[in-house]
């Protein structure tokens, strides 16, 4: 049976406000795992769908029809240091900002970050599922992530070549042309699954095609994701 993402719906749906905000809980379900996202952005990814989300796959009764607000761009923001997750942590580097910084799932600590030059994004955050299907849960967030853009193309989700005795990973995405402003992106989704405790680590980060080639913007999303996850106890290769 795969279990898909439904906590992180409130993390992706909702506008990051001035500060932090504790997200409103979730109906209780007795196959809730890791949250299905929003087809919004962490910014403005387009109009709101006309649809609301599907049921989410895995449940005796889905819950209440969701429909995803557009959020607005990053604007000020907090420049800090080492940010801590529940299970992981990694730090920020010069030029990025933590604009949106959330409590999802009771007390699970969910992050965005905006790099100011590129227009480049980040969100991390890490999940407690009773169950996963980290392939399943994958497409379903390109599912409802991708109804924002348009011309989408879509990527396989392709396995992470983790040490399988410490946990499992997979990644999956798109490209597209935002909606909402015309600007060519690639949003990419990795999740990691821990051994010890199935807990989940999900990134997602959104390039804008015209900063694909900024050699130091690329390095950054790849260093903080690489802290993030050898933190979390299950390092992606390379890292």
């Amino acid at each position: 049976m795969a279990v898909v993402l439904v906590p992180v719906l409130w993390f992706v749906l909702l506008p990051p406000p001035e500060g932090q905000i504790v997200a409103p809980a979730l109906p209780a379900s007795p196959t809730a795992g890791i949250p299905t996202a929003s087809p919004s952005d962490d910014v403005s990814d387009g109009a709101p769908p006309t649809s609301a989300a599907p049921p989410l796959p895995g449940t005796a009764s889905p819950g209440p029809v969701i429909t995803a607000p557009v959020e607005p761009a990053p604007t000020g923001g907090t420049t800090v240091g080492l940010i801590e997750l529940n299970d992981a942590r990694f730090t920020i580097p010069d030029g990025w900002t933590l604009y949106g910084d959330e409590v999802i799932e009771g007390d699970r600590r969910a992050v965005r970050l905006s790099n100011a030059a590129t227009d480049a994004r980040l969100q991390a955050v890490t999940l407690v599922p009773e169950a996963t299907n980290l392939a399943a849960s994958c497409s379903s967030l390109v599912d409802l992530q991708q109804t924002q853009f348009a011309g989408v193309a879509r990527q396989l989700v392709v396995p992470i070549g983790v040490d399988d005795s410490l946990g499992s990973g997979v990644r999956c995405g798109f490209s597209g042309t935002r909606s909402a402003d015309g600007v060519p992106t690639t949003v990419t989704f990795t999740l990691i699954s821990r051994v010890q405790d199935a807990h989940v680590l999900m990134l997602r980060s959104t390039t804008p095609d015209a900063a694909a080639s900024n050699t130091d913007m690329m390095l950054q999303v790849t260093s903080m994701s690489c802290e993030a996850s050898s933190s979390f106890g299950v390092p992606q290769p390379l890292c």
